[in-house]
């Protein structure tokens, strides 16, 4: 999950120096309009762009992801973390919140188990057999 996530980040910061070099380059597209018609447009024409420059970064990219999105089609992959690379920093926003949450769950559970263990100072975790062979005792080298 981590390289998946850690490959995405990657295509996603190079997709966007690629849009901001287009956005560079074609000036109606990096000033914002006054006239909501034509900044609707404009923000269109800037997602687009994005979608267009991800999937381009994914296809070079491509020898890198396949590994890791093994039986996936290439067009999926390409198509796929393109579309996710173009989502910019309120995707990543969201999959930074997912993690810090996950994190405060994962130290919950540490704490709620530690307070149990407390609870019980005759429970002796750890000491638990790990396999079910009657024949194996881990006292024996």
């Amino acid at each position: 999950m981590e390289t998946i996530v850690a490959m995405l980040v990657a295509v996603s910061l190079a997709s966007e120096r690629l849009v901001e070099i287009v956005k560079g380059l074609v000036p109606w597209l990096s000033v914002q309009h006054s006239d909501a018609a034509i900044e609707r447009r404009r923000h269109v024409c800037v997602q687009l762009l994005a979608m267009l420059a991800g999937a381009c970064t994914a296809m070079l990219a491509l020898p890198v992801l396949r590994p890791s999105m093994a039986g996936l089609p290439d067009p999926i992959i390409v198509i796929g973390v393109g579309v996710l690379a173009s989502g910019g920093s309120g995707l990543w926003n969201t999959f930074l919140t997912y993690f810090l949450k996950l994190k405060d769950i994962k130290s919950a559970e540490v704490r709620m188990l530690n307070a149990r263990v407390d609870a019980h100072p005759d429970l002796q975790l750890g000491h638990e057999r790990v396999t079910s062979n009657e024949c194996y005792d881990p006292g024996v080298n």
